[in-house]
């Protein structure tokens, strides 16, 4: 089979078995009660908001997901901003291993991995950094319920972090 045809035929499956998790880390962990600091007026929501989003990018050597969510409760701001990277495992017998641009990744198909593989793993790192915030400055935790099908939408990674986390 030619590479063109492995490309168009590339599924979430084959996707999955290519790529390694190679690494998770943080690019924001915070909490703060609300008007914390001197001169702050701000209006705390009547009830509980969150809002999760993810951004994805690629690169010939990993692809990223970032998953970055802020929960605003009466009593507190609270933020998980969380990168998991992912790369092609490289095989000694195939040169040209280890490449992502060797693989077609169609919008469809990142969307896909981004809502099946990468989020669940985001997940965890999300919720928990979001309740151990809450349990620091002594607030009630809130419950993040459950992540629905369909309910990821992606982003491209903005500067200055890349897929590495490095800042540039």
């Amino acid at each position: 089979m030619s590479v063109e045809q492995e490309k168009s035929l590339m599924t979430l499956e084959k996707l999955e078995a290519l790529l390694e998790l190679r690494r998770v880390f943080f690019v924001e962990s915070s909490s703060r009660r609300w008007n914390s600091g001197i001169g702050e007026e701000e209006v705390p929501p009547a009830s509980t908001a969150r809002d999760l989003q993810v951004m994805q990018t690629a690169d010939e050597e990993s692809i990223s997901v970032r998953g970055r969510m802020i929960v605003k409760t009466p009593q507190a701001v609270l933020i998980a901003d969380v990168v998991a990277v992912f790369s092609i495992e490289e095989n000694d017998d195939d040169k040209n291993s280890g490449k992502i641009e060797e693989v077609e990744l169609s919008a469809d198909l990142m969307r896909e991995f981004a809502e099946r593989v990468a989020v669940p793993i985001l997940f965890p790192f999300i919720r928990e950094s979001i309740y151990g915030g809450a349990r620091k400055i002594g607030v009630k935790p809130p419950v993040l319920g459950i992540l629905r099908h369909g309910s990821v939408s992606l982003k491209k990674i903005p500067e200055p972090f890349g897929p590495s986390g490095d800042q540039r």
